[in-house]
């Protein structure tokens, strides 16, 4: 057996009554909650060019687009889909992996249900699954892929797309291992937007997305591919990742613990490897008069200078929203000035901000090896005041911790947020999802999304407000 076999093997025999109960809620809260960013994205139009790309694919009337009244061909909508969820970077990650999870598995799932008339109870399932594989295949290879400068969340999300489509479409356990196989042809990536500051980093996961739901229906019209595809000589992890992988631990214990667990939805749209030392900067604002700031030092695990701090020039001073958000110099500049980082904080016409950019070129970057994924690392903060006065702040110190909301309270208030939408519409959208282990089929979510896109319609899009984290 291989380890694309063992895992269709196991995903295809899984019985819904043996996940537990928490588990499938917190599977919906992540889907409330890519739904939501995908709302923000759409009402900031974010990514101007993700739904005319999928209607030029064509107008098959089969997947929704979140944000939208119009349906395209599944293929389409999780393309658009993906792109819409991930485009503010405000989407999750499974830190362990660093990919974003929700943003590559629920725009395929969202899809092919839809054009399957899968029930909600399918849906949850064929999420939960691929966030799975996801998480596991990429964390088998901590940092490996992005050493080699391929994103994760692409590389690694095709094949979790393709499981889903595979398991959502009714293919045979042949097919699903075919279709896996397939997909290591579409896995892809370039880190090289960091180095220019464009947004090609947003169309990552639905490429990963559109490219899983295609590899599956290859597969099923009788495409072959290789069941070595993770452990072979010219497999996933010898071609992408810049280290070996714990390819073991890719099917040890399925079912005993679930990734989905792991998966930390984001406080703030931008890199999750800054959150840590971005959660100190809003406490020491708490605490201290920026005013009297001279110099900043933070703590960046080796790992992530590459990716949040250098080149230094473009991170003091980024040339796009995007930068901003991959710089962690301008992003706790912005945390110690402000007390907070939203969707708003990152505007293309706020990112040259002269008292940030000005804070900005005051912070240093300590390099800070510490064990375990980088996106885990504790923050920390030092602060040089202009009376001499140093003050260190690290989120492993004892009190250093603000007392933080549930997820559950944490999602519907970012959700409401990012929603924009009169508060009953919100409530229906909510209620379909959070329900969506009784619903026979996917009407209510559809009708749901359906009106928040006909609010829009009808009334100004209002701004993207600020939620407390």
């Amino acid at each position: 057996m291989t380890i694309a076999r063992d895992f269709v093997e196991w995903a295809w025999t899984l019985d819904q009554s043996t996940i537990p109960t928490g588990i499938l809620d917190r599977t919906a809260l992540h889907i409330l909650d890519g739904l939501g960013t995908a709302l923000a994205a759409s009402r900031m139009n974010a990514a101007p060019f993700a739904v005319p790309t999928a209607a030029s694919m064509g107008h098959a009337d089969e997947s929704s687009v979140i944000g939208s009244c119009r349906r395209f061909g599944a293929a389409g909508a999780a393309l658009a889909n993906g792109i819409l969820i991930h485009s503010l970077d405000f989407d999750d990650t499974h830190p362990a992996g660093l990919v974003h999870a929700t943003a590559v598995t629920l725009p395929a799932a969202l899809a092919v249900a839809e054009r399957e008339y899968a029930s909600g109870a399918d849906l949850l399932r064929a999420v939960l699954v691929g966030d799975e594989l996801l998480g596991r295949i990429s964390s088998a290879a901590p940092h490996g892929f992005h050493a080699r400068g391929f994103h994760a969340s692409s590389v690694c999300g095709v094949f979790a797309s393709s499981l889903i489509a595979s398991l959502l479409s009714g293919s045979s356990k042949d097919q699903a291992v075919n279709a896996l196989g397939i997909a290591a042809s579409q896995a892809s990536g370039s880190m090289e937007f960091l180095a220019t500051g464009v947004s090609t980093k947003q169309i990552h996961p639905g490429w990963a997305s559109m490219a899983g739901v295609m590899s599956s229906a290859l597969a099923v019209h009788g495409g072959s591919g290789p069941d070595t595809v993770f452990e072979g000589e010219r497999g996933l992890y010898r071609l992408f990742s810049a280290v070996p992988a714990d390819l073991a631990g890719i099917t040890a214990g399925l079912g005993d613990s679930w990734q989905i667990a792991d998966i930390e939805v984001k406080p703030y749209p931008a890199c999750h490897l800054m959150h840590r030392n971005l959660d100190i900067a809003a406490q020491l604002h708490a605490r201290l008069n920026p005013a009297e700031i001279d110099f900043v030092v933070v703590g960046v695990p080796p790992e992530s200078i590459p990716i949040v701090a250098e080149p230094s020039h473009t991170k003091v001073a980024p040339r796009s929203a995007y930068e901003a958000k991959f710089s962690v110099q301008w992003s706790v500049a912005a945390m110690l000035l402000d007390g907070h980082i939203d969707v708003d904080s990152y505007r293309s016409d706020r990112i040259s901000r002269p008292d940030i950019v000005e804070l900005s070129s005051r912070v240093r970057i300590n390099p800070v090896a510490g064990d375990g994924p980088a996106a885990l690392q504790p923050g920390d903060v030092t602060i040089g005041l202009a009376d001499g006065t140093l003050v260190r702040l690290r989120s492993d110190d004892p009190g250093s911790a603000e007392t933080a909301l549930s997820m559950h309270d944490m999602v519907i208030a970012k959700f409401r947020a990012n929603v924009g939408a009169p508060e009953e519409t919100t409530d229906a959208l909510v209620s379909a999802v959070m329900g969506l282990t009784q619903a026979s089929d996917l009407r209510a979510l559809r009708a749901a999304l359906t009106d928040v896109a006909e609010h829009w319609e009808l009334v100004p899009v209002p701004p993207v407000t600020e939620y407390q984290s």
